[in-house]
């Protein structure tokens, strides 16, 4: 379950064990369990001791992916997937409902 797994994704954090977070991590997704961002933050943290800052973030834009890709399949059909993929990278999704989509944008984006 998830708390196994956020248990054992802390340790691998603590060792550095970089391979065993990425593995856990594809296991929880086999099992259908979506990670939480503490299990994110810990095998990033993992990743990053022994791979450096630029592997670390690389995978948290894939798990970034992936929760866009959940927060659509519960989403409203008329925000669509296209709008979705148009956001810079650094913008975060607040809340999306029928018709509207709430963002957090960075600094200096502006949107028309």
């Amino acid at each position: 379950n998830s708390i196994s797994y956020s248990a054992a994704l802390s340790a691998c954090e603590r060792a550095a064990a970089w391979e065993h977070s990425v593995s856990m991590l594809e296991q929880m997704l086999l099992q259908r369990l979506m990670p939480s961002g503490l299990n994110a933050g810990a095998a990033a943290g993992s990743v990053r001791k022994r791979l450096g800052r630029a592997a670390s973030s690389q995978l948290l834009m894939q798990l970034r992916m992936l929760w866009q890709e959940q927060q659509l399949r519960g989403m409203s059909s008329d925000v669509s997937a296209m709008e979705i993929c148009d956001l810079p990278l650094d913008a975060n999704i607040l809340k999306a409902s029928s018709g509207v989509l709430a963002i957090l944008k960075p600094a200096g984006i502006t949107t028309e």
